[in-house]
């Protein structure tokens, strides 16, 4: 930050691509039986006396299938259509919410070394960069709205943030292709409804700092069987009621943390005042980041 450096440590752990954590989730569903569909759409439809219909959308022409399940788990990201976007469960972004962008380079770049999450924190946003076990350089951004326009494009809003930070430039960051994801920060009206449950990204999202999102899916993920095996018998609002607590106990208390770092860091003498302060006393700091990364119970026995 303004040319000045700080390092935590973080918990012990692994960058890992997406391409290899999504095939090992996909391949750990199938050999527990389930069925995946790519390139699938599926919408909620209606109630029946002991389950919900769902339309699954396939690619081309393909016909539509119209299944029922008894417990529905939409765990389909920020912007998902399994509902329409007037019902309560779907999610709405805030006004201050900012953009997300990603790319990957491959270089050989020394700047990054492997085994650590590089922060880079600007006026108007903030880039990681991390290498991947391919040895891909991963950066992950976000800025404010105004800023990738002013800029002339998210690579010359993630080159004025690592400039402003002191780090040094990937080679290749000019000609890097990004892509961008919807206002990140942004909250579902309910995680439950008739026969349904949300999860993952599909409950609400604030700006991660280092993969909270990631955490908080796979947390989530590992608390909902109980609940799933539940609803294999009758349904209740009190099973709904009881999963919206989980998950506030589970996530959001972590997420309100993450909202209010995101807050102070869009204010400059703030911002300097916190850094300067974790230089003098990094233990402050590093509390924080072991209770963002602290392991929920039911993912360390699983």
């Amino acid at each position: 930050m303004g040319g000045k450096a700080l390092k935590l440590e973080l918990p012990g752990g692994w960058a890992l691509s997406r391409e290899r954590f999504d095939q090992a989730l996909v391949d750990a569903a199938e050999a527990a039986g389930a069925t995946v569909r790519f390139q699938t759409s599926a919408v909620l439809e209606e109630i029946t006396p002991d389950g919900r219909m769902v339309r699954l959308r396939p690619p081309g022409d393909a016909p539509i299938e119209r299944i029922k399940a008894r417990v529905v788990l939409v765990a389909a990201g920020l912007q998902h259509q399994v509902m329409s976007p007037s019902h309560a469960a779907s999610s709405r972004s805030t006004p201050e919410s900012r953009l997300g962008a990603g790319c990957l380079i491959n270089d050989d770049d020394v700047s990054y070394e492997p085994g650590a999450i590089h922060m880079a924190i600007g006026q108007r946003g903030y880039v990681g960069l991390v290498r991947r076990e391919d040895g891909a350089l991963n950066l992950a951004a976000a800025f404010d709205r105004a800023v990738v326009k002013s800029s002339g494009g998210v690579a010359r809003a993630a080159e004025d943030v690592l400039n402003q930070a002191g780090f040094p430039l990937p080679r290749s960051l000019e000609s890097s292709r990004w892509q961008l994801t919807p206002a990140l920060t942004r909250r579902a009206g309910l995680f439950a409804g008739d026969r349904f449950l949300l999860l993952g990204d599909a409950t609400g999202y604030v700006e991660p700092f280092t993969g909270e999102g990631m955490a908080w899916a796979l947390a989530a993920g590992a608390a909902v069987a109980p609940f799933v095996e539940e609803a294999q018998g009758e349904w209740s609002a009190d099973l709904e009621r009881r999963w919206q607590r989980r998950l506030v106990d589970l996530t959001i208390s972590r997420q309100r943390v993450c909202s209010v770092l995101s807050t102070l860091l869009r204010q400059p003498l703030t911002t300097n005042a916190l850094f300067n302060l974790g230089c003098q006393w990094p233990a402050i700091p590093q509390r924080v980041i072991r209770s963002l990364n602290q392991v929920s119970p039911l993912m360390a026995s699983s």
